[in-house]
């Protein structure tokens, strides 16, 4: 499924534009993500087996959910405060005359 979501998203990308990722470049970036996906499931394959437990895959998941939450809250305050002091928030009333009241 990730890989199908990931080849469309590609494809939507590639066609964009003309132009839009030089195909060398697309390349190398496909080897590296095949070659580290490949190092990521040996290794955690690797751990697993270490372990017995099938767990650790399950906080590992865990784990990159929280990061990734992490990152988007720090994001959404950067984002915040850019706004803050730059008078944005009144977009919304000439957008909506019936709010101007």
């Amino acid at each position: 499924m990730i890989l199908f979501t990931a080849g469309a998203a590609a494809l939507v990308y590639a066609n964009f534009g003309t132009g839009a990722l030089p195909l060398d470049y697309g390349a190398a970036l496909l080897a590296l993500g095949f070659t580290v996906t490949l190092a990521g499931q040996a290794s955690s394959l690797a751990l697993v087996r270490a372990l017995r437990r099938r767990s650790v895959i399950v906080f590992a998941m865990a784990a990159l959910m929280v990061l990734a939450t992490c990152a988007g809250m720090v994001s959404a305050a950067a984002a915040l405060s850019a706004v803050r002091g730059s008078g944005v928030w009144g977009v919304c009333v000439a957008l909506c005359p019936a709010a101007q009241g």
